[in-house]
């Protein structure tokens, strides 16, 4: 599918292992964007806007360093030490969309596409609730799908350390989504993180939609991470402290 955008009724799943088994689910919507057609997303809906406020919208610098402003040229400098030139390559990127201004992502994935379709790269953008801000790097070979390990760098949940290993596996992004997120310590599974969705066009329509389906998303996002984090520390969870962010934004 060529399409500059598409959007993704997802499921998001969390299950916690360790001292005690904790799991929950819960609806989101993203949007899968075309870094090179931006224009042409901006015009497609009125509900829907490029870094311009709105019901919904996009905005780069959500995604990019202060004071930047080029999404491709960002990803080229990021990839080029890992041996990735993405010149000639699609790139689109998986993000959840600001609502009403307000916007919070805890993964956005970018993916790095050739001329079949098939993933090549991607970088999986972390965030924290403390403003901060990781990426991944994953290096595939065009087989799907996308397998890539990963020492944990980054500091997200403060029931886990920073040590441990992560295992992503990617799908390509087509009529169906797929992000699985396996983490480890210590060769044991500590928490598996998924997100599963299915395309539906970009149309005023299937956002308005989308609205309904998940009403204020960025909020529901936000007080639901502190919800769990309440109800898992009441369950007597160990807290760990929390570390500086790493020099480096990608690893």
């Amino acid at each position: 599918m060529n399409a500059a955008a598409v959007i993704y009724a997802c499921k998001v799943m969390h299950r916690r292992f360790g001292d005690f088994d904790y799991r929950f689910r819960y609806r989101t919507f993203s949007v899968l964007l075309d870094i090179d057609r931006l224009q042409e997303v901006d015009r497609i809906s009125r509900w829907f806007s490029v870094d311009r406020f709105n019901l919904l919208s996009f905005h780069r610098a959500d995604h990019l360093p202060r004071g930047q402003s080029d999404l491709r040229g960002w990803l080229t400098k990021a990839l080029a030490p890992f041996g990735v030139d993405v010149g000639a390559m699609r790139v689109r990127l998986l993000c959840m969309p600001r609502v009403l201004g307000l916007g919070f992502d805890p993964l956005s994935v970018w993916y790095c596409e050739g001329p079949q379709g098939n993933l090549l790269a991607a970088v999986c953008e972390v965030h924290n609730t403390f403003g901060e801000r990781h990426c991944y790097v994953l290096l595939g070979d065009g087989s799907a799908p996308l397998r890539s390990g990963h020492a944990k760098q980054f500091h997200v949940s403060p029931f886990m350390p920073l040590d441990g290993a992560y295992r992503f596996v990617l799908q390509p992004p087509r009529q169906q989504l797929g992000v699985l997120i396996h983490y480890a310590q210590n060769n044991q599974p500590r928490l598996v993180a998924s997100q599963r969705g299915r395309r539906l066009a970009f149309s005023s329509t299937n956002l308005l939609r989308q609205c309904v389906r998940v009403p204020v998303q960025t909020l529901k996002v936000v007080a639901g991470i502190h919800w769990h984090a309440l109800l898992i520390w009441w369950r007597g969870a160990r807290l760990h402290r929390k570390p500086e962010p790493p020099l480096n934004e990608v690893s």
